[in-house]
C-alpha cells in the first residue's frame, strides 16, 4: 500500500501536542471503504508520550467553530509507544464531498481525569486525491456513456408525454386524422342516409310499402301481366289517367280492373 504523509502539528501549552499524520492509500480498488489509516504523534512537556491514551476525534467544516460533520469517532486504549500511534477512523460516507475539512482531537492519558483537546488542524488531500479531482473523462473506467465527451447533450429529446402531445395533435382517441372522419362517423354517416333511402321495414318508401304493395291498390296474390302494353296510364295514384293497353293477359284468380283506361284485345 503506498502511503502519504501530510504533518499537522497541534500544541496546548502546559499539556499534549502532536505532530500528526494522515496516511493515505488505495487498499484496493474493489473494496472501495469510508475508513481511513491515521497516523500520529503525541509529545508532552517532559518528551513524547508513552502511555495507553483514550481518543475522540471530530471531524468540521470551519477551522473555527462550524459544524460537526458525520459523526465522533472515538477510540479507547489506544497504544502510543514513544509519542507514536496509529488509529482507524471512520466519518461515514458523506463526510468529504469535496468542501475543505478541519480534524479535532481530544486525548486523556494514564490517570488523566478530563480530555485535553487539541487545536484543529486542515485535512489536506493526497497527490492523488488532487488529481482524481481533475481527472480527464478519459481516463475514467466504466464511465456511462451519457458522461463522455463524445456524446451530444445539445441534441433536443422529447419526453414520452410530449411525444403523446404532438401525436394528438395530429390523430383522435379513435386513431384518425383530424382532417379526415374516423371509423364511427363514417357509420354514422352511413346509417343516417340509408335511413333515408329506406325505412325499418327495408322497403324503398317511394315504391312500396311495408306490404309491398302498390300504394292505392288491393293486395293481389300471384300476378303476371303478359302479351301487352300500356300507355299513359298511371296505376295506384289518386285520379288515375287515362291510358290504353293492348293484347295484354292478366293471370290471376281475380280479375283485375284498371280504372280510367281504354282496353283493347284482352282476357283474364
Amino acid at each position: 500500500m503506498s502511503t502519504s504523509k501530510i504533518p499537522i502539528t497541534s500544541r496546548k501549552p502546559g499539556a499534549f501536542w502532536a505532530a500528526v499524520f494522515l496516511t493515505t492509500g488505495l487498499i484496493s480498488h474493489a473494496h472501495a471503504s469510508t475508513v481511513f489509516t491515521y497516523q500520529g504523534q503525541l509529545s508532552d512537556s517532559g518528551g513524547a508520550v508513552t502511555n495507553t491514551c483514550d481518543m475522540t476525534f471530530d471531524l468540521y467544516d470551519a477551522a473555527n467553530n462550524g459544524n460537526i460533520v458525520g459523526t465522533q469517532d472515538a477510540k479507547k486504549g489506544v497504544s502510543v509507544i514513544n509519542g507514536l500511534f496509529t488509529v482507524q477512523l471512520d466519518f461515514g460516507s458523506s463526510a468529504f464531498d469535496g468542501n475543505d475539512r478541519w480534524l479535532e482531537i481530544a486525548v486523556k492519558c494514564g490517570f488523566d481525569a478530563t480530555f485535553t483537546t487539541l487545536g484543529r488542524q486542515p485535512i489536506n488531500p493526497t497527490p492523488y486525491a488532487s488529481f482524481a479531482n481533475s481527472v480527464p473523462w478519459s481516463g475514467i473506467k466504466n464511465a456511462p456513456t451519457f458522461v463522455t465527451d463524445t456524446h451530444d447533450h445539445d441534441v433536443r429529446y422529447y419526453l414520452k408525454s410530449e411525444i403523446d402531445t404532438k401525436l394528438g395533435q395530429k390523430a383522435d382517441t379513435d386513431h384518425k386524422h383530424t382532417d379526415y372522419p374516423s371509423q364511427s362517423e363514417i357509420d354514422a354517416q352511413l346509417t343516417t342516409q340509408l335511413a333515408t333511402k329506406a325505412d325499418t321495414n327495408h322497403a324503398h318508401t317511394e315504391y312500396a310499402d311495408a306490404s309491398h304493395i302498390h300504394n292505392g291498390s288491393d293486395t293481389v296474390g300471384n300476378l303476371s301481366l303478359s302479351g301487352g302494353s300500356i300507355d299513359n296510364s298511371v296505376i295506384g295514384a289518386t285520379t288515375p289517367a287515362a291510358g290504353t293497353f293492348t293484347n295484354l293477359t292478366v293471370n290471376d284468380a281475380t280479375p283485375l280492373v284498371l280504372e280510367g283506361a281504354t282496353a283493347d284485345d284482352h282476357e283474364t
